[in-house]
């Protein structure tokens, strides 16, 4: 193997190791993240409460699905990709959709 080669690999190699990083670190970005603020009015039970009426009025029937099953029953995926008769990357379009909506409302909403 030449230098180069050895350069490319290495490169390619970083590379590929980085997207895998992120990709992990983005499936493990819970609800209330740190993109969700806090208001110190609200106690966690309060919160989580006004989390799940975003979720049960603003979310599609898919969305709330996904959100459930991923979230608060820790289904994977696949798993949950199955069930909806669905590919996985339209179910982690779904999901990601659902998050940034639950955030935007409740980061929207002073008051609840």
């Amino acid at each position: 193997m030449s230098l180069k080669e050895a350069e490319a690999l290495l490169a390619r190699s970083v590379r590929n190791q980085s997207i895998d990083t992120i990709r992990v670190t983005r499936q493990k970005v819970p609800i209330q993240g740190n993109e969700l603020q806090t208001f110190p009015q609200f106690e966690k039970k309060e919160q989580l409460r006004i989390v799940e009426a975003i979720i049960d009025r603003e979310l599609t029937d898919t969305q709330r699905y996904i959100i459930r099953r991923k979230e608060y029953e820790g289904m994977d995926i696949q798993t949950v990709a199955a069930e909806l008769g669905m590919e996985e990357a339209a179910v982690r379009v779904q999901l990601s959709r659902a998050r940034k909506k639950i955030r935007e409302i409740y980061n929207r909403e002073e008051k609840w």
